[in-house]
């Protein structure tokens, strides 16, 4: 997919000071919001977007860009995003719309045949002698339960990080499964329950959203999370989905309190988290194979 960098007439929001030229995009369109992330206008450095869920400043995206069965796999830093103001009555009663400017961080290549991206190349750690994907391999691989592994997962991350949190999710909501970290008030963490029918950014990790690095934004299920250490929303943290085939089953929180998140920190979180992913299929898979030998087991009794 080619994105040309000729010029066109700005007829966008004061936000978009911009050097390169961007033009409109009819024909290409963005994974994985399934269609709820539209392309006002993009150049070789950067685009415009309209999403009904809002974007956080500062925070880092995987777009999937497709078009003509071709695909391109950017990472991005959200710049700038502000509420889009209804042109009628009939616009103000449906769901807000939230206008944001990204700015590609890296780009590569793909062939639509492999639909999700899998990984972000980033730089290899220094200074931190204990490969603690290893140690999680091995820790995961010897759990026999699904606590078992995600308690697992948390011991080998703790020392890196100031706070994680898992979150479990159930019909319509998500709620507090485990935690790590002096600050965390256990009582209200216990008692944490956050609907997945409310704009958030978990309501858009689970319609397909990949991760999110940056400050949260401000909204009442965010505020909710870090009431239960009595954090603020300026904190940089990590979220990262855990899935089952497409169907998101956790949500994996991680800050390091009043230190930035290096490349290295993502990195590690989402490796981790695809660990826990293999590992949670794998016990799933055997559970349900115990079961139903016990049930021919019984049955040939």
């Amino acid at each position: 997919m080619t994105v040309s960098s000729s010029s066109a007439t700005d007829r966008h929001s004061s936000h978009e000071r911009r050097q390169h030229p961007r033009i409109p995009a009819p024909h290409i369109t963005a994974s994985p919001f399934q269609g709820d992330l539209d392309i006002v206008n993009l150049s070789r450095r950067g685009m415009s977007v309209m999403s009904h869920h809002p974007l956080s400043v500062g925070g880092t995206y995987l777009f999937e860009l497709w078009q003509e069965g071709n695909s391109l796999v950017v990472e991005g830093v959200v710049r700038w995003s502000r509420p889009q103001d209804a042109a009628n009555q009939d616009e103000a009663q449906a769901r807000s719309r939230f206008q944001a400017g990204v700015a590609f961080e890296r780009v590569r290549s793909r062939e639509r045949r492999d639909p999700w991206p899998t990984e972000v190349v980033l730089a290899p750690a220094r200074g931190r002698p204990v490969d603690r994907l290893a140690v999680a391999r091995t820790a995961l691989a010897e759990a026999d339960s699904v606590h078992v592994a995600a308690e697992g997962l948390l011991d080998v991350l703790e020392p890196m990080f100031e706070r994680l949190v898992l979150l479990r999710c159930h019909a319509t909501t998500l709620r507090a499964w485990m935690g790590r970290g002096r600050t965390l008030r256990p009582l209200k963490l216990q008692s944490l329950e956050l609907s997945l029918n409310e704009p958030s950014l978990f309501l858009h990790m689970r319609e397909g959203g990949s991760f999110f690095r940056g400050s949260l934004p401000a909204m009442p299920l965010h505020q909710d999370l870090v009431g239960c250490w009595n954090g603020g929303l300026e904190q940089e943290c990590v979220l990262i989905p855990i899935r089952i085939g497409r169907r998101m089953v956790t949500v994996l929180y991680a800050d390091t309190g009043d230190g930035e998140l290096a490349n290295e920190d993502l990195d590690l979180l989402r490796r981790a988290g695809r660990l826990l992913e293999e590992s949670l299929s794998s016990l799933i898979l055997r559970q349900k194979a115990r079961a139903r030998d016990l049930g021919d087991s019984q049955a040939g009794a």
